[in-house]
């Protein structure tokens, strides 16, 4: 019996060793992603399919939605998602206004008779003014005149 145990403890701490050894290769592969400001190509797809199945399902349009909230809806660390958009040259508010303002473009032209303030709600902006300051700053005109062109 005893040398069963003794061979048993000597399996769990093998297995151990290598558990702890990914779980180490796995950080240490984290912390240079971190480092580098890169990420590998399977994160990369991992973040972009990630990112493309939120979008689908609305996730962008939710309002107050912040950066900790979006990876965890995304089901992917905070840091990649970070990381991703470092990689894209932006920011997290920047690129989920953008987002966000490419569907007000959609709603104006599919439902002209929504109010500003409709189109915002919906899109996930905190209120309607910000939406136009928002709107204007991305697009270089007001939803009005985005609508005549």
């Amino acid at each position: 019996v005893s040398a069963f145990l003794l061979n048993r403890s000597s399996d769990l701490l093998v297995d151990g060793a290598f558990a702890w050894e990914k779980k180490l290769r796995i950080e240490e592969s984290s912390e240079n992603e971190n480092n580098n400001n890169t990420i590998s190509d399977d994160n990369l797809l991992r973040v972009e399919h990630a990112v493309e199945k939120w979008m689908a399902t609305g996730g962008h349009l939710r309002s107050g939605l912040k950066l900790p909230n979006a990876a965890e809806e995304m089901q992917i660390p905070r840091y990649l998602l970070s990381m991703w958009l470092k990689q894209m040259g932006t920011h997290y508010s920047e690129w989920l206004n953008d987002l966000r303002i490419d569907e007000a473009k959609r709603i104006i032209k599919e439902y002209p008779d929504w109010s500003n303030e409709a189109i915002a709600q919906h899109c996930g902006f905190s209120d309607r003014c910000y939406f136009q300051k928002k709107f204007k700053e991305n697009t270089g005109m007001t939803p009005a005149q985005f609508l005549g062109d």
